[in-house]
C-alpha cells in the first residue's frame, strides 16, 4: 500500500468479513487490520479525504483509544507544531507589504532591496506546510498580468491560496 485510500480500501474489505463467528478467523482480521492501520498512519495525507479515512480506521465510536490513533494523533500534534513554525510564513509576512508597495510603485530602494533579500531567502528554505510553496511561488515569480497560461493559473491559485487579492510585483 502507498496511499491512505489503497490502505483504507483493503481496511474496509477486511472490516466487510467481521460477521464471522470464528474466534480464530476474527483475530486474525484483527491483527490484519491493526497492521494496516499501523502502515496507514506513516503514509503522506495529501486530501482532506486521507485525512478522514485516516480517522475512521484508527478512532472507534466509543471505544478505547487504540496504540495506532495514539500514534495518528502524536503525528498530527507535531505536523502541526511543525506548521507554526515554517519559516517561510514570518518571511512572507515581512515581504508581502513590500511587495504590494512594489506594485503600487510606491516603494524605495532600500524597500526594493529588502523584498528581494527575502525572495532570496524564502527560496532556499525547505518547505514546511503546503502553504510553503504558494509562498515561494508568490515570493519567486512575479505576479502579475503578463503571465500567460499554466503560470498565470498557477500565480492565481498561489494568490487565492495565500489570500492576496492585487497582483505583487517585485
Amino acid at each position: 500500500m502507498q496511499t491512505i485510500s489503497e490502505a483504507f480500501a483493503a481496511w474496509t474489505a477486511i472490516e466487510a468479513q467481521f460477521p464471522v463467528t470464528d474466534d480464530a478467523t476474527l483475530i486474525r482480521l484483527a491483527e490484519e487490520m491493526t497492521r494496516i492501520e499501523e502502515a496507514a498512519v506513516l503514509l503522506p495525507v495529501m486530501s482532506a479525504l486521507d485525512g478522514w479515512q485516516l480517522l475512521a480506521m484508527t478512532t472507534e465510536a466509543g471505544g478505547d483509544v487504540t496504540s495506532t490513533a495514539d500514534a495518528l494523533f502524536q503525528r498530527a500534534r507535531e505536523e502541526a507544531a511543525a506548521c507554526q513554525q515554517s519559516p517561510l510564513a514570518g518571511i512572507f509576512d515581512q515581504w508581502l507589504p513590500l511587495a504590494q508597495k512594489s506594485a503600487e510603485g510606491t516603494s524605495t530602494d532600500a524597500e526594493i532591496a529588502r523584498d528581494l533579500s527575502l525572495t532570496a531567502a524564502a527560496v532556499v528554505l525547505p518547505t514546511v506546510e503546503p502553504l510553503d510553496l504558494w509562498r515561494k511561488v508568490a515570493m519567486a515569480f512575479d505576479v502579475t498580468a503578463c503571465h500567460k497560461g499554466a503560470a498565470a493559473a498557477l500565480m492565481q491559485e498561489a494568490r487565492a491560496a495565500l489570500g492576496i487579492k492585487a497582483p505583487t510585483q517585485h
